[in-house]
């Protein structure tokens, strides 16, 4: 099982404030399977929201990350990045 984070903030490193937003999320292999990642709200002690999912797959691959994140009253914001899953 593998694990995707992201974090929701607005402002300055170390002076940025926790924003609530819907993260959607997908992963696509090197073969071509899409994977569709769940991703919930967890809120931690301190105030900070982060968003998380599990997914699994079998490493070794290549994945394709697109995730989607829609703050209040802002539009939505597309994050793609790739990583290696190593054996």
């Amino acid at each position: 099982v593998w694990m995707l984070l992201a974090p929701t903030r607005r402002g300055e490193e170390g002076k940025d404030v926790a924003v609530p937003a819907k993260v959607e999320a997908t992963a696509r292999s090197l073969q071509g399977q899409r994977i569709d990642i769940v991703m919930r709200e967890l809120r931690t002690p301190d105030g900070l929201i982060d968003n998380v999912g599990t997914f699994s797959i079998t490493p070794p691959d290549t994945l394709q990350f697109n995730v989607q994140v829609t703050a209040e009253n802002e539009p939505t914001r597309t994050l793609e990045f790739t990583r290696e899953v190593a054996k």
